[in-house]
Parts: C-alpha cells; structure tokens; sequence
C-alpha cells in the first residue's frame, strides 16, 4: 500500500508542492530509504522519526521503508518533511487514507515533539491558495500565521506526534490544545531603540531631508564629523515611516519567516524593517547567499531602511555588491542548477565622516590627502550617484544644547501628517502600476508620464544642470525628489521651488571638487 501526503519544499522565497510518498514491504531485508534527491538533513529524518514512533509508544514497522520526495528531480533541503513523513508511515502501517486536501510541516525531536520550523508563514500562503482545507504545523509557529485563522481552511498547532495521531483516530479538534490559531497582536519583525525627532535640537536640514526621504523613499546619506547627530537622525526616521500595507506586510512576513525570524513575535508586521548591520558584515551576510541560498541584509530590509553608519568602512566588494539591488529592487544569486531571486526594494540611509578621523579641515586632523583619498574613494561614483540626497551635518552650538532641559519639539506630528499625506497621493497617482509604490520606484516611462513639471522648473533644471558635470541619473534623481517634495506641499505640478530644493541635496555629485 502506498500512502501519500501533502507538504512543500521552500525555495527561496518560492514555495514548491511536494508528494511524500511512503510504501511498506515484507520482502527484503528491513531497512528505511529516502529517495527523491534527499538532502543531509533530509537522511537524518529517519533517525528522528525512529526515536519519536519509541517515544510516542509506537510501533515502528520492522519492513522494508521506501519514502520517494516528488518531485524527484528537485533538491530537498530542511527538517520540515519530519512530519509528513511520520504521518505517511503510520497510516501506510495502519492502512489509513490521508486526505488530499491536508498538508503537514514541521520538524520532530526526538522525544517526538514538535519544534519550531522556518517557512510556516510561507506554507499557509500556498495551502490557501492551493485550497487545502487542513494544515497540520508545529504549535511554536502558530504565531506566524494568526491571519489565516478567518480563512476557510483550519490551522492546527501540533505539540507533538501522539496528539496529531490522537486526531487521526477520533478526528477531534479538541485533542489539540491549540487548534485554531488565536489572533495575534500587531507587531515589528525587527524592535528598535526608541529615536524621536522630539529630542534633536536644531539640524533643520537634516530633519526636512528624512522627511522627504521617508515621504518617497530616496536614498540618503548624512556626512559630516563624529558626533553631530548622523546616527541618531537615521534612525528617527523609523518614527516618521508609515505602516506597512496589507500586500507589503505579505512581503515581509514571507522573508522573516523563511529565516525564522518570526520566531519570538507575532506574525502580523505593520512597522518597517529596519536593519543595521555593522562595517564589518560579510559580502554574503549583506547580499545573501550560502548553499542553499539566504536573503542577506538587503532583503531582509524590504519594504524598509537599509541604514550603513560609517559607510566608507565597508569592504568596497560589499559597498559595490549594492549596485545592481538599489536600481532593480531585487538581487539574483545564481547556482550551478538554479538561480534565485530575492526582492530588495529598500531605502538606503548612510552615514559617513570626511576622513578617517572625522576632523577634515581642523587643527585636530593628522590625515594625509593620501589617506583621505584613499578613505573617499571607497564610496564610489556609481553609488553616490545612486543615493538621491546628500545631507553636510554640522555640529550644533553648544550654547544651544547647554539649554537642552528647555527644549521642546511639537513639529512631529505635523511631519508624519505631510508623510503620510504624500504617500498617499503617491498611493493614488501609481494605483495599478506594477512594482511603483514611491516616486524613488518611477522608471523613465513612468517619469514621463506623472513628473508635470512647469516650464520655468524645467528651465532652472536645465541651467543648473549644464553648468556642472551631472550623469543621466541624477538629473532624474532630482526630478524624482522633486517630484515628492512637491507631494508634501499638496502641489499637482513641480515648481521651481522643488527644485531648487532638490538641486541642494546632489552637491557631491554635482561638484566633482567639493571635498566632503
């Protein structure tokens, strides 16, 4: 008798349906084989599977086991076949028939529990879209995946593989002390240090940028000496970001839980990724990779901020690795029998001094031009020119944060009023759009179409432009954040305001000779 169940192979971020077939023999030695390309971790199912048939007080059969992983053409990697595989050798031993429309996931220890799995998210996502009525997961994932509880098809946390057997017997729900997943309460993927605009004395410039940058995604980077505030003005702009929506919420729960970052939050993300990998993150912790492959920082910042503090203190392979995400909004990892492609539609925040030391143009600077050369050339020009805006922080006076005790903001609520107020019309400009959420998403095609800029605009664009060396990007850059800095002033067409605006925030790239 051959008994086949339901489960799915994560690749990537893509789901693949896999057929768990078990059948059993008495003629041969007894032995137990896996078959269908069947990774390491795969093989040592067997032996964890053995354990918990012990542990649970069952009888494991003493035939010859065949379990083929279709389809068997394709790699399978993971833990997760634990329990299809337990399930289709106790029903193939007991001559039970497995409903089509289950599906089973999860790791067995060897006690015979279930532990928490990497991908639940992933596999609730394909079970209802693939109209499966029962999903069987460990009950330490159910948190991933409190959405699916309105659905049609039923969620149930196993413990472990007595109670799931329980159920197979009775068909009680109630065997489950966890059966329908409860809602969860909304949550970040990633908590942050609490950063509030309310508490940065003075840097107006600095604050107006974040609040374009946040309003339509443009990259930005901060550059000025140690201790002016370029950290701590990143990271307030998680503050002033609006929620993530319902479809971008999918995105990012799909990537946290494919890497089990779920684990210990609740599945509903609302708050933006943000991440802040340190300088000294490798190439492959940054872009992703491995065998097989792993979203890296890049990925896992989807849909949020990328912040680099001290960004010229990142190996160059690293920095230059950002090249290709930052245009196309997703990076590909190619392996010898296949390629994987993983979103990176982030915003990049970054933070660089002038030099090594940070004191370029004082008294208390030791830094050759040599060094200093050598210290700016590790941000190139392909990757300035990709960041939209560049911000010179100054220090602020000290007899201004000598009356720190005094000093009250009340500007903030009036920020994340204009943020959301311009995504908004960005929202409703880009509806049905394909991939264009922001004006930092717009292609040519798209520039064309809703860039409406006046005549005058355009002329003072143009003057500006041929005077210094500018590329083709930026030029579009600086219509693009244009473009936005007239969404938060409630302006249909970009006016000659925005753009002088927006001229200010290229001076890197457009001053070839300005020394930062």
């Amino acid at each position: 008798m051959i008994i086949a169940t339901k489960s799915i192979l994560i690749k990537g971020l893509e789901t693949v349906d896999v057929d768990v077939e078990v059948t059993l023999t008495s003629r041969g030695i007894p032995r137990f084989d896996i078959v269908g390309l069947a990774s390491k971790s795969v093989e040592e199912s067997k032996l964890r599977i053995k354990s918990a048939f012990a542990n649970a007080n069952l009888n494991f059969p003493n035939k010859k086991i065949v379990v083929n992983l279709a389809p068997a053409d394709l790699q399978k990697t993971g833990s997760c076949f634990d329990l299809p595989i337990a399930i289709g050798l106790y029903c193939a031993t007991n001559s039970i028939e497995v409903p089509k429309d289950w599906i089973f996931y999860g790791e067995l220890s060897l006690n015979g529990e279930l532990r928490y799995t990497n991908g639940v998210f992933l596999l609730c996502l394909f079970a209802k879209e693939r109209g499966y009525k029962k999903v069987f997961i460990p009950a330490s994932s159910t948190n991933e995946v409190s959405r699916f509880n309105k659905s049609d098809m039923q969620v149930f946390g196993v413990n472990n593989l007595s109670e799931l057997i329980g159920y197979l017997k009775s068909g009680d729900d109630q065997v489950f002390s966890q059966s329908i997943v409860d809602d969860a309460a909304e949550s970040s993927v990633e908590p942050v240090e609490r950063y509030t605009f309310s508490n940065i004395i003075g840097q107006e410039n600095a604050k107006r940028a974040l609040e374009i940058s946040a309003a339509g995604g443009h990259n930005l980077l901060f550059y000025g000496p140690p201790g002016s505030g370029k950290t701590y003005l990143a990271k307030s702009i998680a503050e002033i970001l609006p929620d993530l929506e319902e479809s971008e919420s999918i995105e990012v729960s799909k990537i946290y839980s494919s890497v089990g970052l779920l684990k210990n939050s609740n599945e509903y993300t609302k708050t933006r990724p943000f991440r802040n990998p340190h300088h000294t993150t490798s190439y492959v912790s940054m872009v992703g990779g491995g065998n097989p492959p792993v979203p890296g920082e890049i990925t896992l910042a989807h849909r949020g901020i990328l912040f680099l503090d001290e960004i010229n203190e990142f190996p160059k392979r690293t920095l230059e690795a950002l090249r290709q995400p930052l245009e196309d909004k997703f990076i590909n990892i190619s392996r010898l029998n296949n390629s994987y492609r993983f979103p990176s539609s982030f915003t990049l925040l970054a933070g660089c001094n002038p030099c090594p030391c940070g004191y370029l143009g004082t008294n208390r600077c030791g830094c050759s031009p040599k060094v200093v050369k050598r210290y700016t050339e590790k941000l190139s020009g392909p990757i300035l020119d990709r960041i939209d805006m560049h911000v010179h922080i100054d220090q602020v006076e000290i007899a201004r944060l000598a009356d720190f005790r005094n000093f009250n903001d009340s500007n903030i609520d009036q920020i994340k009023k204009n943020v959301l107020s311009a995504r908004e019309i960005q929202r409703s400009r880009y509806k049905g759009i394909n991939q264009i959420s922001t004006n930092s998403d717009l292609g040519f095609e798209e520039i064309k179409l809703f860039s409406n800029i006046k005549p005058e605009a355009l002329q003072i664009l143009k003057k500006a432009t041929s005077k210094i060396q500018i590329s083709n990007r930026s030029f579009f850059k600086i219509v693009k954040v244009s473009r936005t800095i007239s969404d938060l002033a409630g302006e249909h067409q970009i006016g000659e305001s925005s753009v002088l605006e927006a001229l200010q925030y290229r001076i890197l790239t457009l001053d070839p000779q300005y020394n930062y």
